[in-house]
């Protein structure tokens, strides 16, 4: 799994109270490989001192031995971040100078090897975090660790601090202002995005001389309390291969940063592809009838210009609004009005100088005739965004084996039957059992789940599926021969009845005659009530099935069973024909899981289901889920996609090798064995409420983190930041999380509140599956993108020739391209990547403008 692992999600257990030497060694291996090391340590308690030495790579031993006596002694214990000059050394050379009087500085720093991403619980000084603060912390940088994995950017190294986590990204900048500003830009963008009431994103740590904590010692702020304890600093995760973050997207990160607007993914600072200079700006100002008060003047790395006015807002004055141009051209505007707290630079060029469109057809006429042909097309981004690949971790040791048995022996990605096996799980569980997931409140959550494995065909997606659920075949076929034995008691019973009957018809009659009524009533009563119900076959799966028929086999089966379609995209089409409204709020409601459904049909009558609980398994390929996602974009739909949170969408393996050997029985066997006992557990009623789910709660541990991880999902939803159709998605993880949490509970403890270690597996599910949800929905999140790749495979194809106009593009109807404002973004975005140019000719009435294909189209440039 690709993410902040297990060990790096719960408070730590480990409050021991002297240093590790062992991962203090491993802690320097990683930061410091190489080169002279400065070893400084802040004694905070008594008289305060600072301590200091230089330590090179053949005294390692000493320094370890340095670190851990320091920190013995009181001490919090750091290290240089970033490479040092060498000559550091003889200052204090491989010893510790007490009280000393020069540590390193910026000017010594030779490179900039790190990039350090702070994440600290907010909490009073000179105390530790407690539990709660430190998850808080680990919440906040999982969700930074995801969302710049899905920007492409490698794998970074996690430690915990002790107090809070670290995200550490290889770098390889030099020691510069530029690089300064760069590192300073990226926390900004990290802090602006990420800081909330609990955790902030520390923006100091950008200077080349940072100083960090010396994993491996104690972090020691305060008292050790059992509720703010002392903890050891440790590295939690080292990835295979630590690669440095590519310039471009560190540039890219840091353009999100007030108060300059960077520049667009193609490496441009504005629309004509060259850098501004100040000489640019005051002529653009001038053109713009913008004046300016006072001289412009340096603000946080930039040149600023103050704004008489504001060109959005003239009532916005005394110098609410400005303009900024960074070091290296990256333009900015804003106006502190709260009504124009929206307002960027592209907003203001488009104001001064017309729409985007048109600056290019301008800016490209002079590239051409200034150097006789547009510029080398830029590759757009990848398709899809990176995913989470699937760790055996997540899964208890009993279904781990199992799920391990079936990707090894069928060559496919473990997801498919890790998911598989969970929701095969999940519809057997159904109404047995809820959960509760506050500690006091009834809101009850089901189990229910539903889940979708994506792939290309031939990607073995169909039979991990039919192998996980064998074992539900099997107790499948076991209730058929329960019930044709059932049926035959049935009939024997139902002949013995039809004489009753006759028997009491005749007594009944003799009673009457006699004028005996009350002895007649006494035995009509007996007869009516005795019990010859017909048998029902229990059932557990289901494939191609109407809903009425659907709705009765749930009347019969009120705990759940579980829908598999190996196809799904046939089933959302049909819920997509008209005349089938119903059937999709029926499977709305089945989803819940604790609902009812009433059916009003003619001919067929009235039918009331009790138990409306329905778990869905099926595969579907990626051209139907993106052509889902595209029939949905901008409206959400109902919610029906988004219920699906166990859709997964994983990389193929790169390398396929032949395993011949037998299944592993005993993996097998035991599986088999957890799903028989949860099918023979009786369903849990609550005694309080007549007809109601019986469910359990959290421990108190557990319930601390899940308050913890619920606080940061709502504060993620209200940060209205998301695509609505993503956002309506990740909503569904309140339900989600305490359903895989139960589910994992239930399979190794039939009895008692679910555990920590299970909702921490949970917790681990929903970050693993968030990747891939975002991957799902990628033609929704960046839509433009979307629709330029969808254009340039047109192009590639020689769909619309050399030359055209956008009403050529949706005129064609193409997917993604129907309409102006589609395909509008779509040649913007490929004008961006120098795919097209554009002229824009005046004519007798309105401008014409017509789009140029790049050469390098037609002679196979990818």
């Amino acid at each position: 799994m690709q993410t902040v692992p297990e060990s790096a999600r719960a408070p730590q257990g480990n409050f021991a109270r002297q240093p590790d030497h062992t991962e203090i060694r491993r802690a320097l291996e990683l930061l410091h490989p190489f080169g002279v090391v400065e070893l400084r340590a802040l004694f905070q308690r008594g008289r305060k001192r600072t301590s200091a030495g230089y330590f090179d790579p053949e005294h390692r031993a000493e320094l370890i031995e340095a670190a851990a006596s320091l920190n013995a002694d009181g001490a919090a214990v750091y290290v240089n971040l970033n490479p040092l000059d060498e000559q550091l050394l003889s200052r204090y050379a491989n010893r510790v100078e007490d009280y000393a009087q020069a540590t390193a500085t910026d000017a010594n720093v030779t490179s900039r090897r790190w990039l350090l991403i702070d994440l600290d619980p907010v909490r009073p000084k000179d105390t530790s975090a407690t539990n709660a603060q430190l998850e808080a912390a680990k919440a906040s940088a999982r969700g930074i660790y995801a969302a710049l994995q899905e920007r492409g950017w490698p794998k970074p190294a996690v430690a915990e601090s002790g107090n809070g986590l670290h995200l550490l990204y290889r770098i390889d900048l030099p020691n510069d202002d530029p690089s300064r500003d760069l590192v300073k830009d990226c926390l900004n963008a990290l802090a602006a995005r990420f800081d909330d009431a609990a955790v902030k994103v520390d923006r100091s740590v950008f200077n080349a001389a940072r100083i960090v904590k010396l994993y491996g010692t104690l972090a020691n702020k305060g008292d050790n309390t059992p509720t703010a304890p002392w903890r050891l600093s440790r590295i939690a995760l080292v990835p295979d291969e630590l690669r440095p973050v590519p310039l471009e997207l560190l540039q890219a990160l840091a353009a999100e940063a007030s108060p300059a607007e960077r520049p667009r993914a193609n490496g441009s600072t504005h629309d004509s592809g060259r850098a501004w200079s100040e000489a640019d700006m005051v002529d653009f100002l001038t053109r713009a009838g913008l004046e300016v008060v006072g001289e412009p003047g340096p603000h946080d790395g930039a040149v600023r210009w103050k704004l008489r006015r504001c060109p959005f807002n003239p009532e916005h004055g005394a110098g609410e609004a400005a303009v900024f141009m960074a070091a290296d051209g990256r333009l900015g505007f804003k106006c502190q009005h709260n009504g124009c707290a929206d307002r960027h630079w592209a907003d203001l060029r488009e104001l001064v100088d017309g729409p985007r469109e048109r600056r290019h057809s301008a800016g490209d006429s002079q590239r051409r005739e200034s150097h006789g042909a547009p510029a080398a097309p830029t590759p757009l981004p990848s398709e899809l965004p990176a995913v989470d690949s699937f760790d055996y971790e997540l899964l208890p040791p009993v279904l781990r084996a199992r799920v391990e048995d079936v990707a090894e022996r069928m060559q496919c990605p473990p997801d498919y039957p890790a998911v598989a096996l969970i929701v095969t799980l999940a519809s057997v569980i159904g109404r047995r059992c809820g959960i509760r997931p506050k500690r006091e409140d009834d809101w009850t959550v089901v189990p229910n789940l539903w889940g979708a494995i994506i792939g290309r065909p031939g990607v073995m997606k169909s039979p991990p599926l039919t192998e996980i659920m064998r074992p539900l075949q099997v107790l499948q076929a076991r209730a058929i021969d329960i019930f044709k034995i059932e049926q035959t008691e049935h009939k024997a019973s139902a002949l013995v009845a039809d004489e009753a009957e006759r028997v009491a018809k005749d007594s009944i009659r003799k009673a009457l005659k006699a004028g005996n009524n009350s002895t007649a009533h006494d035995l009509a009563h007996a007869a009516v009530e005795s019990d010859n119900t017909a048998p029902v076959c229990r059932r557990y799966l289901v494939n191609d099935v109407t809903v009425e028929k659907l709705g009765e086999i749930l009347n019969q089966n009120p705990n759940g069973l579980l829908l598999y379609r190996d196809e799904l995209n046939g089933f959302f089409r049909t819920l997509e024909r008209q005349g089938h409204e119903a059937d999709r709020a029926f499977y709305l409601e089945a989803w819940n899981g604790d609902g009812s459904f009433t059916y009003d049909r003619i001919g067929r009558g009235t039918l009331h289901i009790t138990g409306c609980c329905l778990s869905i398994i099926g595969s579907i390929q990626p051209g139907p889920v993106t052509a889902l996602v595209r029939d949905l974009r901008g409206t959400g739909d109902d919610g029906l996609l988004q219920r699906f949170q166990l859709a997964v969408w994983p990389d193929l393996p790169t390398h396929w090798r032949n395993i011949d050997r037998p299944p592993d029985y005993r993996a097998a066997d035991a599986v088999r064995e957890v799903l028989e006992r949860l099918d023979g557990m009786a369903p849990m009623q609550d005694a309080t409420e007549p007809g109601a789910i019986r469910a359990v709660r959290f421990t108190s541990e557990a319930q601390e983190l899940f308050d913890v991880w619920r606080a940061s999902l709502e504060t993620r939803l209200r940060g209205d930041s998301a695509h609505p159709m993503l956002e309506a998605h990740l909503a569904k993880y309140r339900s989600l999380i305490p359903s895989l949490a139960l589910i994992l509970h239930l399979t190794e403890s039939p009895d008692g509140p679910v555990e920590l270690e299970a909702l921490e597996r949970a917790v681990a599910w929903g970050e693993y599956l968030e990747t891939h949800a975002r991957r799902i929905y990628a033609p929704a999140l960046a839509p433009d993108l979307d629709a330029a790749r969808t254009l340039l495979g047109h192009l590639k194809r020689g769909d619309l020739g050399a030359t055209f106009a956008l009403r050529d593009i949706y005129n064609k109807g193409w997917t993604g391209l129907g309409t102006r404002d589609e395909a509008a973004a779509a040649v913007g975005v490929l004008a961006d990547y120098d795919w097209l140019t554009s002229i824009t000719e005046d004519t007798a009435g309105r401008p014409r403008t017509t789009y140029h294909v790049h050469p390098a189209i037609n002679e196979g440039v990818a």
